[in-house]
């Protein structure tokens, strides 16, 4: 099941189907938070939140269901955007919610590949390319097949 409506509030009961997978994804996104940032609030590791949104957990332990619960319901968006605002420079909370999951898989990726100095320099590399070449698409007036645009 995962969750249901009981007098206007979320009720869960632990399974991480694809509909609980997707709410805990938007409220994180809606509330800026990182995975680390989830983690924190839940005394869990990152790798864990990652596994509640994407799988393959089907579901949390019985101790973190009241806790998830009430973060699916915002009991606890003040607190948890309090502790964010603490660490998170301003720029980054402006983003649209695409923009930030795509930061923190930067983010994920980089600390996994911190012990492979090789992988990293040519993921960088390759990503300043990229980047570049969209950004003389957009001076260009081109679209992404390089057809220009006017």
């Amino acid at each position: 099941m995962g969750v249901s409506q009981k007098n206007g509030r979320i009720v869960f009961d632990g399974q991480l189907n694809d509909k609980v997978r997707r709410l805990i994804r938007e409220k994180r996104l809606q509330l800026g938070l990182t995975y680390r940032d989830m983690a924190a609030y839940f005394c869990s590791s990152w790798s864990t939140i990652r596994k509640w949104e994407y799988g393959p957990t089907r579901s949390c332990s019985l101790s973190q269901r009241p806790r998830l619960e009430a973060f699916l319901n915002g009991d606890c968006d003040a607190e948890l955007v309090q502790q964010v605002t603490m660490h998170i420079p301003v720029y980054k909370m402006n983003f649209p919610a695409p923009v930030q999951c795509c930061m923190e898989r930067m983010e994920t990726i980089l600390s996994l590949l911190c012990t492979r100095p090789e992988l990293l320099e040519r993921m960088l590399n390759d990503i300043e390319q990229v980047s570049q070449n969209i950004l003389q698409q957009l001076v260009n007036g081109e679209n992404s097949n390089g057809d220009v645009v006017r």
